[in-house]
């Protein structure tokens, strides 16, 4: 059965579904039941999005512009999913591999970082560590194929100097929302993009 949101999708060009889907999450602002909505207007901008791109002989220019707009979409939601979970301001949150090059293929995990500064610990806070724990499982509620990890800067350094697979994960972050000043900060190699 069709809703009005997939009538308005099916009226709207692909350029439009990230516009769209913000002035939705705008409006739902503390709206009871939101999260059942976002979540319906994610996978729906999603598909619609896929779908287009099925469609026809796309070229690797659209393509890679299908999969930063997967990305930036995601964005969106990660943003209000850490708003909602109250994980504002001293932390961050930092996208990791190759979302974190800004490019999200349909059925990729998606790999974020929680950095922390190194004074606080989620084992030793209960309300922190319930406030990391809201916003992961709310990703998953919304059915994104979330990897995470929860890192303190310090420990974030120490985990890298003893994995490789951490630290190629590493090599492409960047900050979805948080704390700028933790943007640039995990691992010390040269940055050539935000």
């Amino acid at each position: 059965q069709r809703t009005p949101w997939d009538m308005l999708v099916e009226r709207r060009s692909v350029g439009d579904l990230e516009e769209l889907l913000e002035e939705r999450l705008t409006l739902l602002r503390g709206a009871g039941g939101a999260s059942r909505v976002l979540h319906t207007d994610y996978h729906t901008a999603k598909a619609r999005l896929l779908q287009n791109l099925g469609q026809g002989d796309a070229t690797g220019p659209e393509v890679r512009k299908a999969l930063s707009r997967l990305s930036q979409l995601t964005d969106g939601v990660l943003t209000k999913l850490w708003e909602r979970a109250g994980l504002q301001h001293p932390f961050a949150l930092l996208a990791v591999g190759g979302y974190g090059r800004g490019e999200l293929f349909p059925h990729s995990d998606v790999d974020v970082l929680v950095l922390l500064p190194d004074d606080f610990d989620p084992h030793h806070d209960a309300a922190l560590k319930a406030r990391i724990e809201a916003f992961i499982g709310s990703c998953w509620d919304m059915r994104l194929e979330i990897g995470s990890s929860v890192r303190t800067l310090s420990s974030c350094l120490a985990e890298a100097a003893k994995d490789v697979t951490i630290q190629t994960a590493l090599l492409e972050y960047r900050l979805i929302t948080g704390n700028p000043a933790l943007n640039g900060r995990p691992v010390d190699v040269p940055r050539d993009r935000q």
